[in-house]
């Protein structure tokens, strides 16, 4: 990212620039809430996804337990 000021090369995790110091514009906070209620949506998303992957496993693991005891017994 270029500063807009002095032309300078910044990396695009600054937030100021590195030679002239102004405020580079495109780098915002998004602030405590919103990233709150993002990562609350990320946490149920992975939790539902985890949580289809034990039934799936269970369930396929119940299947061969199931037909090994059947032809044990």
């Amino acid at each position: 990212m270029y500063c807009q000021q002095c032309n300078a090369y910044n990396p695009s995790h600054v937030a100021h620039c590195r030679n002239c110091g102004i405020y580079l514009v495109g780098t915002k906070y998004a602030g405590f809430w919103r990233r709150f209620v993002a990562g609350s949506f990320d946490l149920v998303i992975v939790y539902v996804a985890c949580g289809f992957l034990a039934l799936f496993i269970g369930a396929f693991l119940g299947l061969i337990s199931g037909s090994i005891l059947y032809y044990v017994m």
